[in-house]
């Protein structure tokens, strides 16, 4: 027999039970999985009971995954963004950050403006936000055969700071609905280890 298993609750079980918790607040952020791109659950002695989530195309991972096409990458170079991030300083901040927010529901949320809109992903009518022109205007997208340049290095730390504010955002809401100080993490967004180190120092988890 094959149990059909939904993705995000895969991802949950995964950091739940191997994490040594009794209880716990459960956090998966990646760029999908069917419906999903980022979830909340409560672990207890009864397993873990799902607390909010997010739909696409609302997705921290798909933003990561924009801002690594951006500076001439592709799907699995993500890493490559978090240690270019080193090398930078995050002046594009105050213009990435208005993209995302974390609603009271424990929800991601991406927000259309001036640097990002919501369109459809060619060929399959799938709604999807991308980076409008403008933002290339001030952040010009490099050729994967061109240098990196300081502008791309400050690029990559603008990224990592927004989603290293994110990230402890969703994990201070996600204990607050569940009521558990520990926190176990998991999905592609949470193999972001400068993320995690944020979300440890700053969200008020106890472990």
């Amino acid at each position: 027999d094959i149990d059909y298993v939904n993705h995000h609750a895969a991802h949950a079980a995964s950091a739940f039970y191997n994490s040594g918790f009794e209880r716990a607040t459960v956090i998966t952020i990646d760029g999908s999985g069917e419906a999903d791109t980022a979830t909340i659950y409560s672990g207890d002695e009864h397993g873990l009971t799902r607390v909010s989530q997010t739909n696409w195309p609302h997705s921290l991972g798909i933003f990561y995954l924009f801002a690594t096409e951006h500076l001439g990458f592709g799907l699995g170079d993500e890493y490559k963004v978090m240690g270019m991030s080193a090398y930078g300083q995050p002046r594009f901040r105050d213009i990435l950050r208005p993209m995302l927010s974390v609603s009271a529901s424990g929800a991601l949320q991406q927000i259309e403006g001036q640097h990002i809109t919501l369109g459809t992903l060619e060929g399959t009518g799938h709604l999807i936000y991308r980076f409008t022109e403008l933002l290339s205007q001030v952040i010009p997208r490099r050729d994967s055969s061109h240098p990196i340049e300081q502008i791309h290095f400050d690029f990559a730390a603008s990224v990592q700071c927004v989603t290293e504010e994110l990230g402890v955002a969703f994990a201070k809401q996600a204990m607050q609905l569940t009521g558990h100080k520990q926190l176990a993490i998991a999905g592609g967004v949470g193999l972001n280890g400068l993320m995690n180190e944020a979300i440890r120092r700053q969200s008020g988890c106890q472990d």
